[in-house]
């Protein structure tokens, strides 16, 4: 034991290390968003897609993606051929190629760290796969035709395939489905497309008794199943169809596509994922209708950066911040009378129309720009505000920022010695300050320039950096009665700091330069403005003169009268 420790000593250290521990686990992390979620991919004509949970696949050539969190991992030259169906569960990729005349199917395994075995080619299958589709519990089936009218839906487990029931009469299909029912565990339907139509083939056990077209819904493209719905994509629009009697409902006008479809769930949500123009396009799904909500192509949102408006609001509704008005991922919230900063005027795009926002922590986002708020003015006249005119830091390295919100681009960094001029507090609810920032202007290197500081830290100014040059200069009116004002920036359209007459001194700021148009003086412990056409910098000034000459004329004047009435009274004796 340490010398002049005992027990109690060392436990009252591991006490006091536990305490310090537990306060550091119980900090709460800051989550961060981010702006733009959206994942960038290149589709072509070619390309086969499919969507599992958060996950979802897609080729490009012979290149087999997977994307997840936002992360995209290849696996190039994954098959040969061209990409007739894709299909993904939780763990496994079937990819199924036509290279010639041989079809070959490829399966793969993958977890959150991208695909992560080699591929295992089945070979070549003596019967032509048409497509592939998987059941609400993730199994791979292959739908098979054969010679003449035979047909196969054979099960895909643990990289093998089994006949599952063979049918005569089955309709060459480039899509298909399995739905399987709970509560008539022998009974399967088959669904079907050929040339644009949708067929529902139905029967006991493993067997199909007959086929039925669906006549309401043409030009038809895909399917797909989940949780004993049965969505079928077409060049109209998206339908829902109903197992029981095969009325098919549009889902929304929004809603469309013109390629493959898919199903997931993620969490709680719903969505579905359609193939249109080179891109897949992800729409939330509530049972009844589809909202898009985000985008997936070559092409990568840009977030505005030069903000034309730049006010503050307070909402009257709850509403949701999305990425951005391509990916409607939820960020974070706008609560009822909540205070943020619009940005910029409308924005219209694909998915609706959007002001782009900032939250007082520095969350930017997107909200629709049906949300119902108000906007909030700033109080200009500083004479009512705390801080009053003029600001300093209150430490070194104070920035000033472009926009008043966290994270904003920093206009410059000052010191204690730089005096602000407040042009106003941003916003002003009543008489609450109710944004965290001033609006000011100060003067670097001969420019005016205007920005934001954080109210917690600046105060009102009180000190005052000695001048460095020790001169004086008077005020030149240019006319008697006449007054010159001072300005708190090198600008008349600043505030007037006073209004000074004739012959009165100012401490210079700055070296005095007659071809400047303004001057900078000291006035009270603070900086002002003057033109430098109405300062004198040595003798007399005009209106002195004018005024000495003035005087000299009618002293010159009464001492001639003077003179000539004496004369007159001499002559009078």
């Amino acid at each position: 034991m340490l010398k002049g420790f005992n027990t109690k000593s060392y436990i009252v250290i591991l006490l006091v290390a536990f305490i310090v521990l537990a306060a550091i686990l119980a900090i709460p992390t800051t989550q961060v968003h981010a702006e733009n979620t959206s994942v960038v991919i290149s589709l072509n004509a070619a390309s086969k897609f499919d969507a599992y949970a958060d996950v979802f696949a897609y080729t490009y050539g012979t290149t087999l993606y997977v994307v997840k969190d936002n992360n995209i991992y290849p696996y190039t030259n994954a098959f040969v051929g061209d990409c007739l169906s894709i299909e993904i569960n939780n763990s496994n990729i079937l990819v199924l190629s036509k290279n010639g005349t041989a079809t070959q199917l490829y399966y793969f395994s993958y977890d959150i760290n991208g695909i992560k075995s080699e591929q295992s080619k089945l070979g070549t299958v003596d019967m032509n796969i048409a497509s592939l589709f998987s059941d609400d519990a993730g199994k791979f089936y292959l739908y098979c035709t054969q010679t003449g009218t035979t047909y196969f839906v054979m099960i895909f487990e643990e990289n093998k395939a089994t006949s599952l029931f063979v049918q005569d009469g089955i309709i060459t299909s480039h899509d298909a489905a399995l739905s399987s029912y709970q509560r008539y565990t022998d009974t399967k339907k088959l669904y079907a497309i050929k040339n644009g139509k949708v067929y529902v083939g139905s029967g006991y056990n493993l067997g199909i008794a007959s086929w039925d077209e669906i006549s309401s819904i043409q030009d038809a493209s895909s399917i797909a199943i989940a949780n004993n719905e049965i969505f079928v994509n077409a060049n109209n629009g998206i339908y829902k169809l109903d197992s029981s009697t095969n009325v098919a409902t549009r889902l929304g006008k929004d809603a469309e596509g013109t390629g493959e479809i898919a199903f997931a769930r993620i969490g709680t949500l719903d969505y579905l994922f359609v193939c249109e123009n080179n891109a897949i396009i992800q729409y939330s799904y509530n049972g009844t209708s589809c909202e898009y909500y985000n985008k997936f192509n070559d092409n990568e949102y840009v977030h505005p950066t030069a903000f034309n408006l730049v006010y503050v609001a307070k909402a009257s509704e709850i509403a949701n911040l999305y990425s951005s008005p391509r990916n409607m991922q939820v960020t974070s919230t706008l609560n009822l009378n909540e205070y943020f900063l619009v940005l910029t005027s409308i924005i219209s795009e694909e998915s609706g129309s959007y002001y782009y926002v900032v939250k007082q922590d520095g969350t930017k986002g997107y909200i629709k720009s049906s949300t119902s708020f108000s906007q909030i003015n700033p109080n200009s006249d500083v004479t009512t505000l705390k801080i009053g005119l003029y600001a300093q830091a209150l430490f070194p390295n104070v920035s000033i920022y472009k926009y008043p919100y966290s994270g904003a681009e920093v206009l410059a960094d000052i010191t204690i010695y730089d005096e602000l001029v407040v042009i106003n507090n941003v916003a002003q609810d009543g008489d609450d300050q109710v944004w965290n920032y001033y609006k000011v202007s100060y003067v670097k290197d001969g420019q005016i320039l205007t920005g934001y500081v954080k109210v917690t830290e600046v105060s009102p100014y009180t000190s005052l950096k000695a001048p460095s040059v020790l001169s004086t200069v008077k005020i030149s009116s240019g006319s008697i009665g006449a007054v010159v004002y001072l300005y708190a920036l090198p600008s008349e359209d600043s505030a007037q700091v006073a209004a000074l007459t004739d012959g009165e001194e100012l401490d210079l700021a700055e070296e005095y330069n007659k071809d400047s148009t303004w001057t900078k003086v000291v006035y009270k412990d603070m900086y002002a403005y003057v033109h430098t056409n109405q300062i004198a910098k040595k003798g007399l000034t005009a209106v002195q003169i004018t005024l000495i000459v003035v005087a000299s004329v009618v002293v010159t004047a009464s001492v001639v009268m003077l003179i000539v009435l004496r004369k007159k009274r001499k002559i009078g004796f």
